[in-house]
């Protein structure tokens, strides 16, 4: 966002506020309550239950894949799980960006792809959840 001309004169607090009001417009509590579920169960172990890419598997995640795994073919790796309580990450995450992520998998990061497991509305209620690690909310799902 701050590589926008037009956005420039707002402040960090500002621009958070415009993505929370665009981000609120287009999210229902159903698709909320969905995306949650689909998180906890398909997500979590990875990047945590609070999105800060510290589940159960992180560390073992954040080393090279052909260092002391035997199943992995030379030049494979991964990486940490995204942290989406950081708010430069989601800031240059587009919706379709982390969309894409989901359904094509991280691609050298370890992460799995999830497009044929999940539908279309299953993956956009997964990427409205993960901009809940943004906002303060009284009534988080």
């Amino acid at each position: 966002m701050r590589g926008e001309s037009s956005l420039s004169r707002f402040n960090d607090q500002e621009l958070w506020d415009l993505v929370a009001l665009t981000w609120g417009s287009q999210s229902t509590h159903q698709d909320l309550q969905e995306g949650k579920a689909l998180y906890s169960t398909n997500c979590a172990a990875c990047h945590g239950e609070a999105g800060a890419g510290d589940g159960v598997f992180a560390d073992a995640l954040e080393q090279p894949m052909i260092d002391g795994h035997a199943d992995m073919q030379s030049g494979e790796m991964t990486t940490r799980p995204a942290d989406f309580t950081d708010p430069l990450q989601m800031l240059s995450a587009s919706p379709a960006h982390l969309q894409g992520k989901i359904v094509r998998g991280g691609m050298g990061t370890g992460m799995p792809y999830w497009g044929p497991i999940f539908t279309d509305e299953q993956t956009w209620a997964i990427v409205a959840y993960l901009y809940t690690f943004q906002f303060d909310l009284e009534d988080r799902p």
